[in-house]
C-alpha cells in the first residue's frame, strides 16, 4: 500500500489554488484581525516554536530571498527610514530596542564590547565621515587579538582581565602619546597610523586618565594607590555638603528598593547576629552599666524627634494584626 505524504498534497494544493486563497485573504480581513487579537498568545508560541525547529531553514530562506530582492529591500528600507524620521515614537522605541540589545550583548560577549569601544574612538577621533562604515580592523595595522594581548600587558597593579572587560568599569583605553598632539584627517595619513599603533596603546584607571589628560606622562609620574586616596579624601572633606544631599536625594527617590534590601540582609544575618550576642555578652552588660545615663539621654531625644513616626508605625502594625486575628476567628 502506498502511504499517504501529506505535506506534499498541501504544497501542491497551495501552488494550484494561490488566486483563491488572495480572494479569501482580502474579503475576510477582519475576521482574521478579530481572531489574531483574541489569540494573540497562542500565536506567539507556535511562532517561537516554529522558529525554533526551522532556524537553519529561515536563514537559507531569507539569504536566497535577499539575493534575488536586493534593491526591493533597498527601496523598502529607504522608505522605512523616512517614515520613522518623521515619527518621534517609532524613533524613540528603535532606540530603546538597540540600547537594550546592545546592553545585552556586551554582557555576555566580551569581543562585542572591545570592538565597540574601539570603533567609536575611531570615530571620534576622525572628522564626520570619514570612518564611512569600515570596519575598526580594516583601518589599523593589527588585529583583535593582537590587541588583546597588547591590553593584557599594560594592565595596572590588582587589575584582572574581567574587571576590564565588564561593563561600568574604571578601566580605559589611553594613547601613551594623546590624539590631540597629532594632525590628521583621514585614516590614510601617517599620523593617524602612528596614533592608533600597538605601542600607543595603555590601560589606564579612569581617575589617572583624568589626571593625565592630553599629557606625555612616564611611569613614574603615574596615580598611586595612596596619591588617590589622600585625594578622596581632600575631594570629600571640601564637598561634605554635596555629598549628603545627594545621598539625601538618592534615599528619598529608592527608599523602597533600599528597605527591601535592607530587610533581605536582616533575615540573612539574624544567625550570625545572635552568635554575636552570645559572644559578647558580658562585654554589652558592662557596657551598658558604665554608660547608662548616656544611652537614656539618647532614647529620650530618639523618641522626642520620632513620636509622630513611632505613632503611625504602630497604628498600622495594629490594624494588619487585627485583620489577621479576624480571619482567624471567622475560621
Amino acid at each position: 500500500m502506498l502511504l499517504f505524504d501529506k505535506k506534499a498534497y498541501n504544497k501542491a494544493y497551495q501552488q494550484k489554488n494561490k488566486e483563491k486563497a488572495k480572494e479569501y485573504r482580502q474579503k475576510n480581513k477582519e475576521k482574521a484581525k478579530e481572531y489574531r487579537q483574541k489569540n494573540k498568545e497562542k500565536a506567539k508560541a507556535y511562532n517561537k516554536a516554529y522558529q525554533q525547529k526551522n532556524k537553519e531553514k529561515k536563514k537559507e530562506y531569507n539569504k536566497e530571498y535577499h539575493q534575488k530582492n536586493k534593491e526591493k529591500d533597498k527601496e523598502y528600507q529607504v522608505e522605512y527610514n523616512e517614515n520613522v524620521k518623521n515619527n518621534t515614537e517609532l524613533l524613540e522605541r528603535r532606540r530603546a530596542f538597540r540600547r537594550k540589545y546592545q546592553k545585552k550583548k556586551r554582557t555576555s560577549d566580551p569581543r562585542y564590547a572591545i570592538s565597540c569601544r574601539i570603533s567609536c574612538s575611531i570615530s571620534q577621533s576622525l572628522r564626520k565621515g570619514a570612518k564611512n562604515g569600515v570596519h575598526w580592523e580594516e583601518l589599523v595595522d593589527f588585529t583583535y587579538d593582537e590587541l588583546v594581548n597588547r591590553l593584557k600587558a599594560t594592565l595596572p597593579k590588582g587589575c584582572i582581565w574581567e574587571d576590564f572587560v565588564k561593563v561600568g568599569t574604571d578601566l580605559q583605553i589611553d594613547h601613551i602619546r594623546p590624539i590631540a598632539s597629532f594632525t590628521f584627517s583621514s585614516p590614510e595619513d601617517l599620523e593617524f597610523k602612528k596614533c592608533w599603533a600597538l605601542d600607543n596603546l595603555q590601560i589606564l584607571t579612569k581617575w589617572a586618565n583624568n589626571k593625565k589628560s592630553h599629557k606625555i606622562l612616564t611611569k613614574e609620574q603615574e596615580m598611586d594607590k595612596e596619591e588617590r586616596k589622600e585625594y578622596n579624601k581632600a575631594y570629600r572633606q571640601r564637598n561634605k555638603e554635596e555629598i549628603k544631599e545627594k545621598k539625601k536625594e538618592y534615599c528619598q527617590r529608592n527608599r523602597e528598593k533600599i528597605n527591601s534590601l535592607a530587610r533581605e540582609r536582616y533575615r540573612e544575618n539574624k544567625g550570625k547576629r545572635k552568635d554575636r550576642y552570645q559572644r559578647n555578652k558580658k562585654e554589652s552588660r558592662e557596657y551598658h552599666q558604665k554608660n547608662k545615663e548616656r544611652i537614656n539621654e539618647y532614647q529620650k531625644m530618639y523618641y522626642q524627634e520620632n513620636k509622630e513616626r513611632m505613632k503611625e508605625q504602630r497604628k498600622k502594625y495594629y490594624q494588619e494584626n487585627n485583620k489577621k486575628r479576624d480571619k482567624i476567628l471567622i475560621i
